[in-house]
């Protein structure tokens, strides 16, 4: 039986992977850095502790594994930017001490970096992976620098790896102060709230669709590539507020505020890539999405909300 490890087990998008890898028969081990907080991960993936920035730990843990997903990550923007140095600490040197140690296991890592690499383009078009990285916050320059200590371990060494850029996700357990769920929590409980830059365009991937990319990249993915995973359509900001208000049937009251510059305005990629390649197509739309979202979301408000 292949063995998995999941680094960021807990995390939105590691839960799905986990419970994806369950399903599929793979022996997985989902690491968490503190175990108490798995209680939510499926009951047939065997729970470990570790964090990252550990190099011993993380070397111990690898240790005859197979296949290695790198999802640990500090991910809020804010975050990052209020603490560069554990941004750094984690999605940089973390993501170093993660390939360090599958090369020195043998084991074929995926390395989950972001989309947001790609920062503010010149021009309106879709991002390929052959677009220019224009990195534009800390939770961006800290991903790309950890791609590129990846990159450094694989140089010097006979690593196996291939690296995951992911759009916009969203879907069941993800954080409320993520765009799609606190809209949707705000207009369940028909409460006036506040939006900026509503003309910004977003490429929004189900989360189920995003892991499935994860699987296949780990069995498919060619060595050192990097591939995009979204879904090519893009939808303002407004638009995808209009869905949730009329799938909601809200009559809550939106104040968008017209002054915020958006530091990417237009952000949608392309996965031509990962559908020739690994025939990898995201199949569910955003009315589906969100309609799973919702029913997630039913009863739940920001006070009892935990993912």
């Amino acid at each position: 039986m292949i063995k998995c490890l999941v680094f960021g087990a807990n995390g939105f998008a590691g839960k799905h992977l986990t419970d994806l890898l369950v399903s599929k028969g793979y022996k997985v081990f989902a690491c968490t850095v503190i175990k108490q907080r798995a209680l939510r991960l499926s009951k047939k993936a065997i729970i470990v502790e570790g964090d990252i920035t550990n190099l011993q730990r993380t070397k111990h843990l690898v240790k005859g594994i197979d296949y290695v997903f790198n999802l640990a990550a500090i991910a809020h923007i804010e975050n990052c930017n209020r603490n560069p140095e554990e941004a750094l600490q984690v999605n940089a040197i973390g993501a170093v001490n993660v390939a360090k140690a599958c090369a020195e296991s043998n084991a074929r890592l995926l390395h989950v970096s972001t989309a947001a690499v790609y920062g503010r383009q010149p021009v309106n078009v879709k991002f390929t992976e052959e677009t220019p990285t224009n990195v534009n916050d800390m939770y961006s320059a800290s991903k790309l620098a950890g791609e590129q200590g990846v990159r450094e371990i694989a140089d010097k060494t006979r690593l196996d790896y291939v690296i995951a850029r992911a759009f916009n996700h969203y879907g069941p357990g993800q954080d409320k102060y993520f765009f799609i769920p606190r809209v949707i929590l705000n207009c369940l409980k028909k409460e006036k709230f506040s939006l900026k830059t509503p003309e910004s365009i977003r490429d929004y991937t189900f989360v189920s669709d995003i892991v499935q990319g994860y699987l296949d990249l780990m069995e498919k993915g060619r060595n050192g590539e990097v591939y995009n995973l979204c879904t090519s359509n893009g939808l303002k900001c407004k638009e995808i507020v209009g869905l949730i208000i009329k799938m909601t049937g809200s009559s809550c009251e939106i104040e968008w505020d017209h002054n915020v510059e958006d530091r990417m305005p237009y952000f949608v990629g392309s996965y031509d890539k990962a559908k020739r390649e690994l025939s990898w197509n995201p199949k569910t739309n955003i009315t589906e999405g969100l309609h799973e979202t919702i029913n997630y979301l039913q009863g739940k408000t920001n006070q009892d909300f935990d993912g």
